[in-house]
Parts: C-alpha cells; sequence; structure tokens
C-alpha cells in the first residue's frame, strides 16, 4: 500500500491582536520547505521555494497583511511538494499559485521566481 501524504492548505492568517506574526510564519514556511526530502527532482523546489520566501520576506512594497499572504502560499507550495498524487498535486498547486500571483502581480522579481515554480509544479 502506498503512503499518502495529507496536504492541508491554511485559509486562515496567523494573527496576534491586530499585529500579524510575520516571524512566526516565516518559521512555519521555513520548515515547511526543510520537510522536503533532498531527492533529484525535489532540489530545485526547495531551491525555489527558499528563494521566493526571501524575495518576499525582502520586499519593501508589499504590505505585511500581502507577505503574510503570500509566505503562506509558499508553504501551501513546499506542504504540495510532498504530495504523493499528481492530479492532485497539480490542482493544488494551482490553486495555490493563482493566489500568489494575485498578490505579487506588480513585482516583477518576484513575479520571475513563481513563474519558475510554476513550471516545477507542472513538469
Amino acid at each position: 500500500m502506498a503512503e499518502q501524504n495529507p496536504v492541508t492548505i491554511k485559509a486562515g492568517r496567523d494573527i496576534s491582536g491586530n499585529v500579524i506574526n510575520l516571524g512566526e510564519i516565516k518559521g512555519n514556511v521555513t520548515n515547511a520547505i526543510n520537510q522536503i526530502p533532498n531527492k533529484e527532482n525535489s532540489g530545485d523546489i526547495k531551491t525555489l521555494l527558499t528563494q521566493l520566501q526571501e524575495a518576499i520576506s525582502a520586499d519593501k512594497d508589499l504590505a505585511d497583511e500581502d507577505k503574510a499572504d503570500a509566505l503562506e502560499q509558499v508553504e501551501n507550495l513546499a506542504k504540495i511538494a510532498l504530495h504523493d498524487k499528481p492530479e492532485e498535486k497539480l490542482t493544488l498547486a494551482s490553486k495555490a499559485l493563482r493566489a500568489l500571483k494575485r498578490i505579487i502581480d506588480n513585482i516583477p522579481t518576484i513575479a520571475k521566481i513563481v513563474e519558475t515554480v510554476s513550471k516545477v509544479f507542472v513538469v
């Protein structure tokens, strides 16, 4: 019997009162990325998701709420990378990538990384 890796997608954000805890969200994203095993075909996605996380975190044009939303989608993509059903993986990744593109569409550097990430999930 094949081992199944359930994917849990977060819809909300981590808010303490009215303050978004970006540090905790970044930590969750890092942990999710680090769960991706070091295999021949997963190395690229780990690197790309790490680059995407860093670009989002460092961008001065994104509001904290947008950063939190974008980072949650990066976390979702890391969890999706672990998913073992290709058809479900593609559907879940497409949803996360569409949400991410809406958030960062006007930031060329981040948009370029997202485009590269989307190509990895489609293949």
